[in-house]
């Protein structure tokens, strides 16, 4: 037979090529808004990425964007092919990771995203140990507190803190963890210590924006009795949107603030920081986690990522009290 011939009826493989090409290029000009910025990522010229928009729009029959001087948007057939397009890409992601199973040491890039505070504090050191530990694979990490879109952002994993809510991702739960209610030596000097979580309406509280109610509502679970629970309404002079920043700003004196353990744990050994109310927890608990896709396959370079920070981060110790 030769090869060139089609058999049973299906497609040439050159037509095949061309057309997973043409909705690369279309996809890549979606995610990224313009075709210029589409011809960076993929390496090409405008001139070429728009030649195979405009190719795959006369392959389908339809318009996919609506084109002006200023912007693109997609149509309404665009944004249905859109859909089908990224599930070619989840089936082809499947399939790498299906035949990646069977190399013996993971190659690519592991793309991720993390929260600012506990990625500068602690990952940032355990993946250098990881690269160390699998040199063929790379990492590129997106420090930021918003939660970030996984579909669209092309990330293959993401860290979050917290409590999880979206259904639509696969998590595995990687440490528990505390969050405390802290003040500095100097403003307990100055302004006294809560004795019931109600005092805390009389203090000058750090508030921390991306909580519920941003912030204004702290609650409160006194020991492991899950029925002695409370809620505060507090105020303060300074909120934010930083853990960070509300952590330096309960070192510099500013007020009481609520700040996970594993970024005041060394402040509560050395004294800088004292914990309040310890026999009162903060509510709801909170833990760390590794999230990926659900309708995504695991692939081995991420597992192993998974694992490997899943090993490190059970081995730290940030009780500080």
């Amino acid at each position: 037979m030769n090869i060139d011939t089609p058999a049973h009826g299906f497609a040439t493989p050159d037509l095949d090529q061309e057309r997973l090409g043409l909705i690369a290029a279309f996809v890549s000009v979606v995610d990224a808004g313009s075709f210029a910025a589409a011809a960076d990522q993929l390496r090409q010229t405008p001139s070429t990425i728009s030649r195979k928009v405009l190719r795959l729009e006369e392959r389908l029959g339809v318009r996919l964007l609506n084109r002006t001087t200023r912007k693109l948007a997609l149509t309404e057939a665009g944004r249905v092919y859109l859909g089908f397009c990224r599930s070619i890409s989840e089936l082809l992601s499947t399939a790498d990771a299906e035949l990646s199973a069977f190399s013996a040491a993971p190659t690519g890039v592991v793309r991720l995203s993390v929260p600012v505070a506990f990625g500068q504090r602690h990952l940032t050191k355990l993946i250098g140990e990881f690269l160390k530990t699998y040199p063929r694979i790379e990492v590129e990490a997106v420090y930021s507190d918003d939660i970030a879109d996984m579909i669209s952002d092309s990330f293959d994993l993401s860290i979050r803190i917290g409590k999880l809510s979206d259904s639509s991702l696969v998590a595995r739960k990687l440490k528990s963890i505390r969050r405390y209610l802290v003040a500095s030596p100097d403003y307990i000097a100055a302004h006294g210590q809560p004795a019931t979580p109600a005092d805390l309406a009389d203090h000058d509280c750090i508030r921390y924006l991306r909580y519920r109610s941003a912030g204004y509502i702290w609650r409160f679970e006194r020991g492991d009795d899950a029925t002695c629970d409370t809620t505060v309404n507090v105020r303060g002079s300074f909120r934010c949107d930083n853990s960070e920043a509300v952590h330096s700003s309960a070192l510099a004196g500013g007020g009481i603030g609520i700040v996970s353990d594993y970024i005041c744990y060394e402040a509560l050994a050395q004294g800088t920081l004292v914990r309040l109310l310890p026999e009162w927890n903060v509510m709801p608990e909170s833990g760390i986690y590794a999230c990926w896709p659900g309708s995504r396959a695991l692939l081995p370079k991420v597992r192993l990522l998974v694992d490997f920070l899943s090993d490190r981060i059970q081995r730290e110790n940030w009780s500080g009290v």
